[in-house]
């Protein structure tokens, strides 16, 4: 199952935030939750850890918010591992 999770992050003070947009697999929506609850930056409320919205994708959509489409404008699908493999040696 794929999903799509709009998370509360950053610390800007007290009460403000700013939102961020992950796509998570996983096999149900409540492993999804607890993922998406557990990343980094997240606002770590009571109970609800910063989550507000959780909602079911096609794989297409995900694939789309992933940036892994074929045809996908606008994501880049360049990986950072990607990034750090064509760096060139420092010279000395």
């Amino acid at each position: 199952m794929f999903f799509k999770v709009i998370l509360e992050c950053g610390h800007v003070g007290a009460g403000n935030c700013h939102e961020i947009t992950k796509f998570i697999e996983s096999k149900d929506p409540v492993t999804a939750f607890q993922i998406a609850g557990r990343m980094g930056m997240v606002k770590k409320k009571k109970g609800l850890r910063g989550v507000k919205l959780l909602k079911r994708i096609s794989p297409e959509e995900y694939m789309y918010g992933k940036g892994l489409h074929p045809n996908t404008e606008g994501f880049s699908t360049i990986r950072w591992k990607d990034l750090k493999s064509k760096r060139s040696a420092p010279t000395a």
